[in-house]
């Protein structure tokens, strides 16, 4: 269950690129998962 989606830019030298940033937040062990498109080279 998604609990919130926010739709923000990400700078890649002088472009801006759309990105979907969505949090869930659930009982247990704190976990970070990172999903996107396979070609993304972001750190």
């Amino acid at each position: 269950m998604m609990l919130a989606s926010v739709n923000t830019l990400v700078l890649t030298g002088i472009e801006a690129n759309t990105v979907q940033v969505e949090v869930d937040i659930m009982n247990g062990l704190p976990t970070f998962e990172k999903v996107g498109h396979k070609n993304f080279a972001g750190g």
